[in-house]
């Protein structure tokens, strides 16, 4: 609840910030409707938001990640400990292995180190096409074609972030199993000479897992700079499209306006941007999730038992 309340103390704060930019843009060109000491105020305020936002952060954001990551590993252990002797025996223990370990990383960086961020540009997503549907309906119209672009990049780039993550974690489990094994039969290893055998089967489980990485990291990239040059295209067009109405004068678009739109565009390029990101993380996360779970559902004793 508290970093809930951090994440909309920051995106008002930047919404007002927004408005300032505006109201003293326009004071400058002798049609604001606000002195400079009423808005100075207003600005302390704003930043006044930004000091108990912070406040909340520090002393509860720390907490609430620790927290949510220990409850997932103690309630999936929890799980793992009702299984019967014999059930557990036939699994890969390697799966149990990995997915308490590797995928919890995963799942702590993608979905849950993000979810205040993604709440606040939410947020401030929300309250920045209010504002911009005040200022000029006409112009929000025209900031929704351009955004049609980085939309169409997000949904069908975070899916193949989504399937390359999801390699990567299944190369690993492969891996921690391969090496479970090596290492629990070590003296059966050197007792038949078998190091170049075991080695070479390293090397080969080794490779799997940096080729997946590499798939992974492009894809990755293929995301950041296709969402950065469709959010580029967005707020240019959407700029120059309001200077060309603010210079003519008949759209009631004024400088202020123009220089407010891309203010605002930069909150609503931030959700667009980094979706394609935070949904292929929160998808990764979920599917580490799934296998964990479907693991943890199979061969559970009966009450018999």
């Amino acid at each position: 609840v508290m970093t809930v309340i951090a994440a909309i103390l920051c995106a008002l704060a930047e919404l007002v910030i927004s408005w300032l930019i505006k109201e003293v843009a326009d004071l400058i060109a002798g049609s604001g409707a606000y002195s400079f000491g009423l808005l100075l105020i207003i600005a302390g305020g704003a930043f006044a938001m930004f000091g108990i936002a912070w406040i909340l952060d520090r002393f509860f954001l720390s907490e609430f990640r620790a927290k949510a990551m220990k409850q997932y590993r103690a309630y999936a252990f929890d799980r793992l400990m009702e299984k019967g002797i014999q059930a557990f025996s036939g699994e890969n223990t390697s799966l149990y292995i990995s997915a308490l370990s590797n995928d919890t990383n995963t799942i702590e960086t993608d979905f849950i180190g993000k979810l205040q961020g993604t709440i606040q540009v939410g947020i401030a997503f929300i309250g920045a096409l209010g504002l911009m549907i005040w200022y000029s309906p006409l112009l929000t119209l025209i900031s929704i074609g351009f955004s049609l672009l980085p939309i169409i990049v997000s949904v069908v780039l975070g899916n193949k972030a989504a399937v390359a993550e999801k390699n990567v974690s299944d190369r690993k489990e492969s891996f921690t199993g391969m090496l479970k094994d090596a290492l629990s039969g070590f003296s059966v290893i050197k007792s038949f000479k078998a190091e170049r055998s075991v080695a070479r089967l390293h090397d080969r489980s080794n490779e799997g897992v940096a080729d997946a990485s590499k798939k992974r990291t492009r894809v990755n990239v293929l995301v950041a700079y296709a969402s950065a040059i469709a959010g580029g295209l967005l707020q240019f067009g959407v700029f120059f499209v309001a200077a060309a109405l603010a210079m003519n004068g008949k759209s009631g678009v004024t400088a202020g306006t123009a220089l407010v739109f891309v203010q605002l565009l930069n909150y609503v390029l931030g959700p667009i941007q980094s979706f394609p990101t935070f949904l292929a993380g929160t998808k990764s996360s979920f599917a580490l999730i799934d296998k964990l779970a479907g693991a943890l559902n199979k061969n559970i004793p009966d009450n018999g038992e």
